[in-house]
């Protein structure tokens, strides 16, 4: 085995009807940029809100990658027949996905909404790589409960293997629950030294959109096993506002 290169997408499509090209336009982003692995959040399948449509598989048919779909939640009404609406986290990968599983995550009140982490381990040229994908709660209280779940199923479920994690954590860069991460695992913001405004994800748009006296903030992260190697990570500026989140691309060296 050798130490291979990979590329990651982080990425919030918002169920793929933030702009008029619908789950097309989320496509073109993910096309333009040609990720090997990328990690979706808010996705539906067969939900009334976006139309009876199963999201990951229609953009792994049209971009030509294996799609695993995890579920945080079911969304009535049915809108077709047999089939529940549900909404969630997505991996997409050019590698094969070899097992998966969806966990949900501690949700200490009804007042929030449930989340989930999806787990799954892909063959890819460097050996196997376990991929998690997950999207946290707006409530610093229930964040602090979801990173110790979220940090436990990663060790039981990688067996100690190379580990990605990613996805919008809707927590700041000091935010206790992200130092909780750190302690574990390699954030590719940090270990790139990127700055603080070079990392901000949301809103979408050039470099520089702001909401006023609304929240601009970097929610969206990529962190690693510490025997992976941080190679790059960005925000892709997303002028077509495909979502209402940019992007983040990284590169990583896994193998050895």
């Amino acid at each position: 085995m050798t130490a291979v290169d990979l590329s990651l997408l982080t990425y919030n499509i918002r169920i793929g009807t933030f702009n008029p090209f619908g789950l097309e336009g989320v496509a073109r982003v993910i096309e333009r940029l040609r990720p090997d692995i990328a990690g979706l959040q808010e996705v539906h399948v067969y939900a009334n809100a976006s139309g009876p449509v199963d999201q990951p598989r229609w953009l792994a048919e049209r971009l030509n990658y294996e799609a695993v779909f995890g579920a945080a939640r079911d969304v009535p009404p049915q809108i077709v027949p047999g089939q529940i609406g549900q909404f969630g986290n997505a991996l997409l990968s050019r590698f094969p996905v070899i097992a998966t599983e969806t966990h949900l995550l501690p949700r200490p009140s009804e007042d929030d909404e449930q989340r989930a982490v999806l787990a799954t381990r892909l063959e890819t040229p460097a050996g196997q790589l376990n991929v998690f994908v997950t999207h946290w709660s707006l409530l610093p209280e229930h964040r602090a409960e979801q990173v110790v779940a979220t940090l436990n199923l990663i060790e039981q479920w990688s067996g100690g293997g190379p580990s990605v994690l990613m996805g919008d954590f809707n927590a700041l860069p000091d935010a206790p629950e992200i130092a909780a991460l750190r302690e574990h695992l390699t954030d590719l913001w940090e270990a790139t030294a990127t700055p603080l405004e070079a990392r901000i994800s949301f809103p979408a748009g050039p470099k520089g959109t702001i909401i006023p006296n609304g929240w601009t903030a970097a929610l969206d992260y990529i962190f690693t096993s510490r025997d992976i190697t941080p190679r790059k990570i960005e925000v892709i500026y997303d002028e077509t506002l495909a979502s209402d989140h940019n992007p983040v691309l990284a590169t990583i060296q896994s193998g050895v």
